[in-house]
């Protein structure tokens, strides 16, 4: 945990952005291990920290961001959630909350809501927060969790009887986010 620390520490009260105190502690911590006589090489730190699962989905999200921009989808769901009558954040809530429960996973509500969000040019954290708050919801409580799925297949537990205290904790964990995001908006 202390790398984690430090990186906090620096961006914090160092003012640095955080893929340069990352890179500054990595080095530094390089160094304190030849120190202490536990050396680590710098390229088992790159090959282990590199994961090719999660670089093809960053590809993969990229793609799928250039694929909307190209085909002018982007613009014309952004003029589509603008000119509603409801309010954005709500669209916002209500879709990654249906791709959270489609997907199941992180990246994938988050590859398809987020794009959207940051089309709509408002550079607010709040709708960021309010995709990520509700697409989560959708991914814990959706069957097609793995989580989940694993879970209740290594327990034996029923689908309905796991789901009902996770929905009871979202509807808590949500309402109370709204509620909060409301009031400081």
């Amino acid at each position: 945990m202390t790398p984690v620390a430090a990186v906090f520490m620096v961006v914090v009260f160092g003012g640095l952005n955080a893929s340069t105190a990352t890179g500054l502690i990595v080095a530094l911590w390089v160094i304190v291990l030849a120190m202490v006589k536990r050396p680590v090489g710098v390229k088992e730190i790159f090959l282990g920290a590199f994961d090719w699962k999660m670089s093809l989905n960053i590809c993969c999200i990229l793609y799928f961001i250039q694929l909307l921009s190209v085909t002018e989808v982007l613009g014309e769901i952004v003029a589509a959630f603008q000119a509603s009558p409801l309010p954005v954040p709500v669209i916002i809530a209500c879709v990654s909350f249906i791709i959270g429960i489609l997907t199941g996973m992180s990246q994938g509500h988050v590859a398809i809501v987020m794009p959207i969000v940051a089309a709509m040019g408002t550079s607010d954290l709040n709708l960021a927060g309010i995709a990520m708050a509700f697409g989560v919801a959708g991914q814990m409580l959706t069957p097609t969790h793995v989580c989940l799925i694993v879970t209740i297949d290594y327990f034996k537990a029923d689908l309905l009887g796991t789901l009902k205290p996770v929905l009871i904790g979202e509807i808590i964990l949500l309402t109370i986010f709204s509620v909060y995001t409301w009031l400081t908006w």
